[in-house]
């Protein structure tokens, strides 16, 4: 068992875990600036891929259309059937269109927050564990590098959402089972 974990924590099969890493003098500096390179990184990345939209994302897009457009959850007008299976995105979309946005590039900048949310989150949780500043920044580095994570998180469908959604909820989660 490493001696980085306070000797308070929850238990968890053999390993033991504590919210509060005996290395928790982290300067907040340090964990700025690795925050803040890991998000420039995300968008350097995020910028290299180009804006191919898959075929299923315009279903959504559609419902998201009708729905912006006082149409309610249709993909045809008069044909009450539920043909998406991502609500909440179809829900964030409608939003975009409602306020304005052009489909694609509002989509792309949604997705994008969520893209560059997730590898801050994964920084965050690996110092929260008690890694390394350099630990923790490695392993976010890793997410931003993947060219396939990129694809398909910003290919106009829920992926990026759902990546973040899970990630953050799992965050809690462990947060909350973890405290003293």
């Amino acid at each position: 068992m490493s001696q980085r974990f306070a000797s308070r924590g929850a238990s968890h099969g053999l390993l033991r875990v504590s919210a509060i890493p005996m290395n928790s003098g982290l300067a907040p500096k340090t964990a700025r600036v690795g925050t803040a390179l890991v998000g420039l990184a995300a968008l350097a990345h995020a910028s290299a891929i180009p804006i191919l939209l898959v075929d299923d994302a315009y279903i959504s897009f559609r419902y998201a259309w009708n729905l912006s457009h006082g149409n309610g959850l249709v993909f045809n007008l008069g044909e009450a059937v539920e043909g998406y299976s991502n609500l909440s995105w179809v829900l964030m979309t409608a939003l975009l269109l409602r306020l304005g946005f052009p489909l694609e590039p509002g989509v792309r900048a949604l997705a994008l927050v969520f893209v560059l949310a997730t590898p801050v989150l994964v920084f965050a949780w690996m110092l929260k564990l008690g890694a390394r500043v350099a630990l923790a920044f490695a392993t976010a580095c890793l997410l931003v590098a993947t060219s396939s994570w990129f694809f398909a998180m910003l290919n106009g469908l829920e992926g990026a959402l759902f990546a973040f959604l899970l990630l953050g909820t799992t965050f809690l989660t462990w947060s909350l089972v973890a405290a003293p």
